[in-house]
């Protein structure tokens, strides 16, 4: 599931990304995020607010990880383009030239973007000379082999290809932190919606308060395929074949079920149905949280239905879990029913439905 700092507006002046392996500090801050790949203390990444004048955008990176091969690759996205652009070392966007004869053929950057980090407690400061639009911070032990492509709108960069092997970036331990300048509010995110790499978590360090994710411990990505295995010897769910390993075994990244439907598809059918007869008898309650009342919803037959939007929710299936962004949590354009669906899913996610105060969703009374 994602997790969100919703929208840091007007006052934030920076966030800290901090990772067991980098830390991010602005160069000036009231306001702080920490995205930190699996430390137990902060190790981290900064961006401070863009203020009027372009570029003041700074992010400073500081290695706080038991390596000296660590490197970041920074990438926004121009305005009013879908072209993908990374920050080099400099401070500039790298512009990708390439004779590319093929709209399907990618071929490897002609310049090395990455950012190197030197040994542990060093640290580089970048300033940003455009925009983060919706862009990533990469954090890798070791290089990244990016590649462009040739489309419509022009040469653009191609991410990685996190769970194919044939990826030149397969055996890297990797994990990368989303970010989006939108007017005078940043949004930030330490993305696991597909895969758990090189662990990253975040904080955010205002004047009255901290708050954050402690992210996965710096051997996050070895006990989670440890415990899968153990998963899959007691429930018989390919739990193991998420775990994604290098070429000497070395467990890299951890893929999310999604990447498995075949594997997974009938993993939540019993608890649907137990859930769904729940709803049928009793009824259920969604908090929207945007200060109105709670939304009262019943289910009939294969459809729940629901006071304030006249948009039935289909019965999910386990795919439509996994995902969270199809059947009943498809995103929908009515604000009501989308805030439920998101409610509705993460639910699923945590298997509240059926506790004590299960029938208010999000609700504290749940035990």
């Amino acid at each position: 599931m994602r997790f969100l700092f919703v929208a840091l507006c007007a006052a934030v002046l920076g966030f800290y990304v901090v990772a067991h392996a980098i830390s991010v500090h602005g160069v000036k801050h009231h306001y702080a995020h920490h995205v930190g790949a699996g430390a137990s203390k902060t190790s981290s990444a900064i961006l401070s607010e863009r203020d009027d004048a372009p570029g003041a955008l700074a992010i400073e990176l500081i290695n706080n990880y038991d390596s000296d091969n660590l490197h970041v690759y920074i990438q926004t996205t121009l305005a009013d383009s879908d072209q993908k652009r990374l920050i080099t070392a400099d401070g500039t966007p790298y512009e990708p030239v390439a004779n590319i004869k093929y709209v399907s053929t990618p071929i490897p950057a002609s310049a090395n973007c990455g950012i190197k980090l030197g040994a542990k407690g060093s640290s580089v400061t970048i300033t940003m000379p455009i925009p983060m639009l919706t862009g990533r911070i990469y954090v890798a032990d070791g290089e990244l082999s990016l590649s462009v492509l040739r489309s419509d709108s022009g040469i653009s960069l191609q991410n990685p290809a996190f769970q194919e092997p044939y990826d030149p970036n397969f055996n890297t331990s990797f994990g990368f932190v989303e970010a989006n300048q939108d007017g005078k509010c940043i949004y930030v995110n330490p993305t696991y919606v597909d895969f758990v790499g090189l662990p990253l978590g975040m904080e955010l360090v205002t004047e009255k308060a901290t708050v954050g994710i402690s992210g996965l411990p710096g051997n996050g990505v070895n006990e989670v395929c440890r415990q899968l295995a153990a998963e899959q010897a007691q429930d018989g769910f390919p739990w193991g074949k998420l775990c994604l390993e290098d070429g000497n075994g070395a467990p890299v990244r951890v893929l999310s079920p999604n990447h498995d439907p075949n594997g997974f598809k009938t993993y939540f059918d019993d608890y649907i149905d137990k859930v769904w007869q729940s709803i049928t008898t009793n009824g259920i309650k969604f908090d929207t949280q945007d200060g109105n009342s709670l939304v009262s919803c019943h289910v009939q037959g294969e459809a729940m239905t629901c006071d304030r939007t006249s948009r039935p929710f289909p019965k999910p299936t386990s795919a439509d879990i996994w995902g969270c962004n199809s059947g009943p949590f498809a995103q929908t354009g009515d604000t009501c029913w989308d805030k439920i669906g998101a409610r509705f899913c993460a639910a699923f996610h945590r298997a509240t439905f059926l506790l004590p105060g299960g029938d208010v969703q999000p609700g504290q009374e749940v035990r």
